[in-house]
């Protein structure tokens, strides 16, 4: 459990306080207070840090929670830990494993985006080593990009991530969710 202020939590979700009470009093997360802070478990992180990502997509809180209770009602017995929650757009999209589906039709959403060619660029001039920031910030990405294609090197991009920044919230939580799923 993890203790965190409203405060902390506006700093680290940017969640309004409004949609931070619905998650609570729908059952989303389940925090034990303790005077002016909140407890926390890892599972509550996961669902805020999955509210924060809807919300920085411009999705409105009523459909954050619309979606949230639909799962639940729809998938009573599933593993929701094992399901990852994400904008598609102004949609919201459900990932299990590599099957993807919109949680308000349920239809089955189609892998349509394209990666980027890779070109090969060489550089004229040695520029100087990143800073340890961005460094970190180039390992996440990678491991956030990997999770879909292979598991094992998004876990080693996280680990990466960590030794360089061992306070990157999000590295942690996406590497222990990894973890918590049982991918190794």
């Amino acid at each position: 459990m993890h203790e965190y202020s409203a405060q902390d939590l506006k700093k680290l979700f940017n969640l309004p306080v409004a949609l931070l009470k619905s998650l609570a009093d729908d059952g989303f997360i389940a925090p034990e207070k303790s005077g002016a802070v909140g407890r926390y478990s890892f599972q509550d992180l996961l669902v805020l840090r999955t509210a924060s990502a809807l919300r920085a997509a411009k999705i409105p809180a009523h459909k954050i929670i619309q979606a949230l209770q639909k799962l639940r009602d729809t998938l009573p017995h599933s593993n929701l830990n094992a399901l990852a929650v994400a904008p598609a757009g102004r949609d919201i999209v459900v990932r299990e494993g590599a099957l993807q589906w919109e949680y308000g039709s349920g239809q089955f959403a189609l892998p349509l985006a394209v990666d980027p060619p890779r070109s090969k660029v060489t550089a004229l001039k040695n520029e100087e080593a990143p800073a340890p920031a961005q460094k970190a910030e180039r390992y996440f990405a990678d491991g956030f990009e990997l999770e879909d294609t292979d598991i094992q090197a998004a876990l080693k991009a996280y680990e990466a991530c960590l030794k360089i920044d061992p306070d990157h919230v999000d590295a942690r939580i996406n590497l222990g969710r990894l973890l918590h799923v049982g991918v190794i």
